[in-house]
């Protein structure tokens, strides 16, 4: 698992698919997570979050993820911040 910083909230956009026509009853929130791996690594990723009755991540919540070197691969899942060691605290600002 990796640990990310939500940086900010995103705003609800009509979901497309790769030829970019638009998906009926499906919307999507884009973000641009900034990770630190568990070897302290810096890596930022973008995600989408989409369906027919998704909700936004939480406004600078925090969040764990499995991820590859080019997506999300499970998650992301909400974590309290005091669960986050100081160190990767630090990484994140």
């Amino acid at each position: 698992m990796e640990i990310l910083s939500n940086t900010k909230n995103s705003r609800p956009e009509k979901t497309t698919d790769d030829n970019g026509k638009v998906i009926a009853h499906s919307h999507s929130y884009i973000y641009k997570f900034h990770f630190v791996t568990k070897k302290g690594e810096r890596k930022t990723l973008n995600y989408e979050l989409s369906g027919e009755n998704v909700r936004p991540l939480k406004k600078n919540s925090f969040v764990k993820a499995d991820i590859s070197d080019k997506r999300v691969v499970e998650g992301p899942y909400i974590i309290s911040k005091s669960t986050i060691p100081d160190n990767i605290i630090y990484k994140l600002k």
